[in-house]
């Protein structure tokens, strides 16, 4: 009966010290080279020894621990990633959450507002949601809005039916022009919709519902913060911050995928034979330009430039209401590959680019076809 504990004992030891010390030589080197600042008053070994204790007891969806479960590639990265960033678990600047095999250090807005003033020191975040009743104001100036009143009674105060918007002010300092947020609860939801508890499953309690105020807050703060922490040039932070959404969006997509593909057998007819792809017209450039006239990007194009094709056919999937499973199957027979987790950047670059014929074709072969899904952006870059 004392066997086990202790052979626990000497694997987590192992484990520690092949992924603890690994990440501590890394830093060092880092530092030592001149590649990046750790924040005064910032203690690596600290956040560490904080962060190993709380992977001890860190679980997955199926309440396996995420030391046995990940691969000990991703959870080095998930620490690396945690102390670029200059956060630690122990002030609830940060949590881990395991993805199929990898672990990722997620921010909580504790962390982006810890981030944020990283980037730009002094800086300081105000959120509020705006309820059914209370009257807000906002002016544009120059593209950018900032909130001009807003006057609330307690009586509008309640639950998530109640909330109809929420915002969000960065105050920079002296010499920049404070910066302002402001989401409806639709984009708030949409939000919600990349992680796991959102929209509530049958028979489950979601966060969300339970202190939407808290979560509405949350959702507002890590969009103001993303976009001034995104324009920072710190490139080493950035490539933190990016390999985050990389993983997160890669596995989320395939766990849907999976589970998509699951829920029904679809017989499909045999694949038709490949018909000559029309001539693709070259895309305009510059000024003029239909998917970007006068030569400016959507808030959207700037956020998400960097997506690689398989997000890209996701939000392609989104934006046209198709099912995933069937767009998918389709893609995989137009490809030649019969089973769709196969598919690579490559094939979705093939779909992406005769996305007029894909579409076509997809709505002659599912008529009465409805439903999507949306992915967040995956943000390509080189490891560590």
């Amino acid at each position: 009966m004392t066997e086990k504990p202790k052979e626990q004992k000497s694997e987590l030891a192992l484990l520690k010290k092949d992924i603890v010390d690994v990440v501590s030589d890394r830093i060092n080197q880092l530092v030592g080279h001149d590649k990046f600042h750790l924040p005064k008053n910032y203690s690596a070994e600290n956040a560490l020894m904080a962060a190993w204790l709380k992977l001890q007891s860190t679980t997955d969806k199926d309440k396996r621990l995420a030391l046995t479960v990940c691969t000990r590639d991703s959870v080095a990265n998930a620490l690396l990633d945690m102390i670029v960033q200059g956060l630690t678990p122990a002030k609830d600047q940060c949590y881990f959450v395991v993805y199929g095999n990898k672990l990722v250090c997620l921010r909580s807005y504790f962390g982006d507002e810890a981030l944020l003033r990283r980037v730009y020191p002094g800086a300081r975040v105000f959120a509020e949601p705006v309820y059914k009743g209370d009257e807000l104001e906002y002016e544009i100036v120059r593209g950018k809005k900032m909130i001009t009143k807003h006057a609330q009674k307690l009586a509008n105060v309640g639950g998530l039916k109640s909330i109809i918007a929420a915002y969000a002010i960065v105050e920079l300092g002296e010499h920049h022009e404070p910066h302002c947020e402001i989401m409806t609860l639709e984009q708030i939801e949409k939000a919600w919709a990349h992680g796991q508890n959102w929209p509530p499953r049958q028979g489950k309690q979601s966060p969300h519902t339970d202190h939407p105020e808290e979560f509405v807050k949350k959702t507002v703060i890590a969009r103001a913060c993303k976009r001034l922490i995104n324009s920072s040039d710190d490139s080493c932070l950035i490539h933190a911050v990016e390999r985050q959404a990389h993983l997160v969006a890669e596995t989320e997509m395939q766990a849907r995928v999976e589970e998509e593909a699951n829920q029904n057998v679809i017989d499909l007819p045999p694949a038709e034979p490949a018909e000559p792809a029309p001539a693709e017209e070259p895309r305009p450039r510059g000024a003029g330009a239909e998917e970007n006239p006068g030569g400016a990007q959507p808030e959207e194009a700037q956020e998400e430039s960097a997506s690689s094709p398989s997000a890209r056919f996701l939000e392609f999937i989104d934006e046209h209401e198709l099912n995933a499973t069937k767009a998918r199957k389709l893609a995989g027979s137009i490809c030649k590959i019969k089973d769709v987790r196969n598919m690579g950047n490559k094939d979705y670059e093939t779909i992406l680019n005769n996305a007029k014929d894909f579409l076509a074709r997809y709505r002659q072969k599912y008529p009465q076809a409805a439903g999507g899904a949306t992915a967040q952006p995956k943000l390509d870059g080189p490891g560590f």
